[in-house]
C-alpha cells in the first residue's frame, strides 16, 4: 500500500495538534483519502501539491467535524463566535467536493456512454 501524500505529523503542523484520541484517527483517514485520490486517478505522483492540499482540507474537515457527525444540522455558540451547518447523511466522513475534484484534475461530471453496435434497436 503507498503511503499517503500527508504523514500525521504533516498534517498536525498544517492542522491543529492534534488530541491522542485523534493521532489514529488522522492516520486512517490519511490513508484513506489517499487512496480514494489514487483510485480515480492513478497516474497522480507521490509529491503533487494538489493531492497534499486536498487531503489536508477533507481530513481537517472529517475530524473538525467529528463530534457533530451523528447530526444532520448543529449549531455552536460561543461569546464571540457561531458555528453551524448542515450534513448530508453521507457526508459526515470524507467529503470530496467538486472544487477538490477540480483541484486534483478528476472529472466532475461523467463523460457519456454511448453504443453503435449493428442491429440493436
Amino acid at each position: 500500500m503507498p503511503e499517503p501524500f500527508v504523514t500525521v505529523e504533516d498534517f498536525a503542523d498544517s492542522f491543529r495538534p492534534l488530541k491522542p484520541s485523534e493521532q489514529q484517527l488522522a492516520e486512517w483517514l490519511l490513508q484513506v483519502a489517499s487512496d480514494w485520490i489514487r483510485d480515480k486517478k492513478p497516474t497522480i505522483s507521490n509529491d503533487s501539491v494538489a493531492a497534499k492540499l486536498v487531503v489536508t482540507e477533507v481530513v481537517s474537515n472529517a475530524i473538525r467535524y467529528n463530534k457533530y457527525a451523528p447530526f444532520s444540522s448543529f449549531n455552536e455558540q460561543t461569546s464571540h463566535s457561531t458555528m453551524s451547518g448542515t450534513f448530508s447523511l453521507d457526508s459526515a466522513g470524507l467529503d470530496f467536493t467538486d472544487r477538490h475534484r477540480d483541484m486534483l484534475g478528476i472529472d466532475v461530471n461523467s463523460p457519456p456512454k454511448y453504443s453503435f453496435t449493428a442491429f440493436d434497436y
